[in-house]
């Protein structure tokens, strides 16, 4: 009997190690291209209520390749279209 009951220990934990391997295994990963900075926190404490309230200065930065923007620049003949283009797509 205490053979039967190993049996079915180890099965079960055959089972939640393959149902894990497959969740796994197909799980998307997650990637964010966002990125923040903290640029400043004003020491300086007001208060309101009775609560202090603290001044954050965050700056959120997306790093987006300057190729990407100036791709469709490229098939430009004229020197004076290029730089319009290529400073249009930069702002």
């Amino acid at each position: 009997m205490q053979r039967a009951h190993s049996r079915r220990a180890k099965s079960r934990l055959a089972l939640i190690a393959f149902v894990l391997g497959v969740v796994l295994a197909w799980s998307a990963t997650a990637s964010a291209e966002g990125r923040g900075n903290i640029l400043r926190i004003d020491p300086r404490a007001s208060q309101t209520e009775g609560a202090p309230i603290l001044t954050t200065v965050v700056e959120i930065i997306q790093h987006y390749p300057l190729s990407r923007a100036t791709g469709p620049c490229n098939a430009m003949s004229k020197q004076e279209e290029i730089f319009d283009c290529i400073a249009n797509e930069v702002e």
